[in-house]
């Protein structure tokens, strides 16, 4: 764990605090991360994991996090500003915009997702500061009338496929009914 984390180098130097110096504030923020996934949980939920990294590091960490993953964990963190390194790291993403999910699924659907509602990732752009971008001066009622904000009706995952207005899926893409009520029927 300590050289996956990058914190080999200083394995046998203390934390430190405010009267002893020690470690520097990455490496005490991977450190902490460590900390926690030494135990080997079943979830792991981390708030900003990225922020105060150089970008090497947060890829790192992110490449850890993603071994977790991968070994069976449920893992999710909010991340604001990721570099484009970090982004294409990502496996799933939840994009939030004013409370509501503007889009969810594959990481690697959201150009084509973009795209689909008319708003293009331009070439060699880091699609998160284009979700950003779009997100912060789209208003929220443009951005309904162009398809966004899915949870209503579609999922990142199916942009393509746009289903039938009646069909709602849930977070895994699963129909949760697949046909519209019949008017009389009582079904």
């Amino acid at each position: 764990m300590l050289e996956e984390l990058g914190l080999s180098n200083c394995a046998d130097t203390i934390i430190g605090g405010e009267l002893i110096k020690g470690i520097s504030g990455g490496e005490r923020k991977r450190t902490s991360v460590g900390v926690e996934l030494v135990v080997k949980p079943a979830l792991v939920f981390l708030d900003e994991p990225t922020s105060g990294l150089d970008s090497f590091s947060a890829v790192q960490l992110i490449q850890v996090l993603k071994k977790v993953a991968n070994a069976g964990a449920s893992v999710l963190f909010t991340i604001h500003q990721p570099a484009s390194e970090v982004f294409n790291e990502f496996d799933q993403l939840i994009l939030m915009n004013k409370g509501r999910v503007m889009c969810q699924g594959p990481a690697s659907s959201v150009p084509a997702y973009f795209a689909d509602n008319g708003h293009p990732i331009p070439a060699h752009y880091n699609p998160a500061d284009w979700i950003m971008n779009i997100a912060q001066t789209v208003t929220e009622e443009d951005l309904d009338k162009a398809g966004f904000f899915p949870a209503d009706e579609r999922s990142l995952a199916e942009s393509s496929q746009r289903p039938a207005k009646h069909e709602k899926r849930d977070i895994l893409g699963r129909s949760i009914f697949a046909a519209p009520k019949k008017s009389g029927t009582g079904t």
